[in-house]
Formats: structure tokens, sequence, C-alpha cells
């Protein structure tokens, strides 16, 4: 008797845990947290990422550290086009109201991050922001002018090149 109400406990049961759903891919729960990570240059804390900026990318791709540098890459450029919108931040210090995640990376000076998406990843990277309706490019070039002869100009004209030859343009090239 106890064994076929356990059989029938069971068996009601299952469908519960046949409803549960695994995430879907790419999940865009997290993406939120790139700005502060990218802010404090955060170190991965679980220690499968360098920084924690590429864990919150990776899992919101989907991709694995056991993943090659190519899958993980395209899962990555794929979910960055599906949550582009989102890949904003707003910060006291950026002056670019939902600007881009990569032109805050840029005003923070966090080129990890620059690197990894036009280098690694290989992400879009002449998405045009509406609050300020410049691309990436657009805006390092600006910053460039802005900090002239001063001891940063050379790391954002470092940024340029490597953009450029990603393949980011001005809004006027698109």
């Amino acid at each position: 008797m106890r064994l076929v109400l356990l059989i029938l406990m069971l068996g009601s049961a299952l469908p519960c845990l046949a409803q549960q759903k695994a995430p879907t891919c790419p999940n865009g729960n997290n993406l939120g947290q790139l700005c502060i990570a990218v802010m404090d240059a955060q170190r991965d804390p679980t220690g499968e990422y360098q920084f924690r900026y590429q864990k919150i990318v990776s899992d919101a791709a989907c991709a694995s550290p056991s993943d090659s540098e190519s899958v993980a890459a395209e899962k990555i450029r794929a979910m960055w086009k599906q949550f582009e919108d989102r890949l904003t931040c707003n910060h006291v210090r950026f002056d670019v109201q939902n600007g881009s995640l990569l032109k805050y990376a840029a005003s923070a000076r966090f080129e990890d991050l620059l690197f990894d998406a036009a280098m690694v990843w290989k992400v879009d990277l002449n998405r045009i922001d509406a609050s300020d309706g410049r691309t990436l490019l657009d805006y390092v070039s600006k910053e460039i002018d802005r900090n002239k002869g001063n001891a940063i100009e050379p790391k954002l004209k470092s940024y340029y090149d490597m953009l450029r030859v990603s393949g980011a343009k001005h809004r006027s090239e698109l």
C-alpha cells in the first residue's frame, strides 16, 4: 500500500517537475549589474574569468569557460544584439544619459571591456545612442578633443585606433 501511495505521489509530482523550465538563452536578467562591474573594475569572484563583467556577459549569453573562444564570441554577439538597448549606463561621472555600456567603459578608462567587445567578441560597435545621437567612435573622438594635451589623450587615441581597426564608424559614415 505504501509503495502504491509513493508511486502515486511521485507520478503527480512529475508534471510539476516537467513544467519547471531551464533559463532561456540568452538571458538578460543580470545585465543591469554591468555598469557597477565596469565602474569598480570588479574581479570575478568565481575565478572563472578575470573580471566580473566577463562573467555577467558570458552568463547572459550562456557561454561557458569551456566553450572555444569563437563559440563563446558567437553566443555573446547574439546576446549583445538581442539586448543592445539594455546595455546602457547612467552615472554622475558619465555625460551620456542612457549611454552605451561601451561609451561608459571609454569614459571610465576601462579598456579591458573595450578590448573584449572589439577584438574578442566582435560585437557591433556602431550603435547610435538616442540620447546623444553618436556612435562609440564619435564619443571617443569627442573625448580626445576634450583631453587634448593631457596625459589621457594617448590612451583615448589608442582606444580610437583599436575601435577603428575593429570596424567602428562615425555616425556620418553609416
